[in-house]
């Protein structure tokens, strides 16, 4: 990680029998200003999706404030593996 680049950190939080999920992103760039998001939105179809909207919506917060070459971080491996490896998945085809 370079330490000149701004961070961001997604999570997101799902349950099986929920109606909801939980969205969330923290920013900080190297002069230590810190911007963050929280969002429920209705339930995704799985806990990958859920951090995919994740990803997606932290990136979409953040180009509103003008954020270009952030360095994202992530708890979710499948979804390091898929943005690492871009290949049809499994886990985003229709049930």
């Amino acid at each position: 990680m370079n330490p000149q680049r701004p961070t961001c950190q997604i999570d997101a939080s799902w349950i099986d029998n929920g109606t909801v999920s939980g969205l969330g992103w923290f920013y900080k760039d190297q002069m230590g200003v810190e911007k963050f998001g929280l969002q429920g939105c209705r339930k995704s179809l799985s806990p990958f999706h859920a951090e995919m909207e994740g990803l997606i919506w932290a990136k979409l917060c953040l180009r509103e404030f003008h954020c270009t070459a952030i360095h994202m971080e992530t708890d979710c491996s499948n979804l390091v593996e898929m943005l690492d490896n871009p290949v049809v998945w499994p886990l985003l085809l229709p049930n």
